[in-house]
Parts: C-alpha cells; structure tokens; sequence
C-alpha cells in the first residue's frame, strides 16, 4: 500500500509541476489553487458515489476471472473512470520545457514554450521573446 500512495504522491507532484511551467505568473496561483481544491473535492465525489454503490446487495460469479462481482468492486470501478480518461487525456499534454532542455532538445523546448506564449497571451507564438 505504501508503494501505492508513493507512486500516486510522484504523478501528482509531476502535474504539479507541468502545471507551474504552463501557466502565466498571473494565473499560476489560481491554477495550483484550482488543481488542489479538485483533488480535494474528489474525496467528496467519492463518499458521495459510495453511498449509493454500497449498500447494494448483488452478487455475480465471473468464471473467467475466478471472481464474485459485488457492490465494492462496481465502486472501483466508477472510480476508475475519471483516471483511464484523464490517462488518455495525458497524451495530448506537452513534455516539460525544462526537461527538454536538459536532455539538449533546444528546439524541440522552444516550441513548446512558443505553444505555452501563444496559449497564455492569445497572441502567435512566432511573437514569443
């Protein structure tokens, strides 16, 4: 469990990250502000989708998996909804400016951050600095 709660806390603090790196200084606070007010919000979402999901009483047997379906694992599953879509959502997202750089990829960071310029002011990239 400890190793599940590590890797969890890794991807969040990646986001966290990318995040910081695309948003303008005017709007990065509200955007972290935003991102931490949603992971808090989803335990609600969570305790409120349970109350339903629990206390119901069915049982199904799925032989190819060798498993009894019940009330529990259906919760886990509407809970997995939300991250295999932000999961396919991930591919659309940029890779770091920074981390580019380091890797020696100038041309490929300044792109991106001509795509972050262009994303943040509504004006064209070629406009960048």
């Amino acid at each position: 469990m400890y190793t599940l709660y590590f890797s969890t806390s890794a991807s969040n603090s990646a986001a966290y990250t990318l995040l910081g790196e695309s948003c303008s200084a005017h709007a990065r606070g509200r955007s972290m502000l935003l991102c931490n007010c949603s992971l808090m919000c989803s335990q609600a979402v969570v305790a409120v989708l349970a109350y339903p999901i629990l206390p119901l009483k069915f049982t199904y047997w799925i032989d190819f998996l060798g498993i009894n379906y019940r009330p529990w694992r259906l919760l886990a599953l509407v809970m997995a909804i939300p991250c295999a879509a932000t999961a396919c959502l991930l591919q659309l997202f940029h890779e770091s400016p920074k981390f580019l750089a380091t890797q020696g990829k100038y041309k490929e960071a300044l792109s991106v951050l001509k795509n972050i310029y262009a994303c943040n002011t509504g004006k064209s990239g070629d406009n960048y600095p």
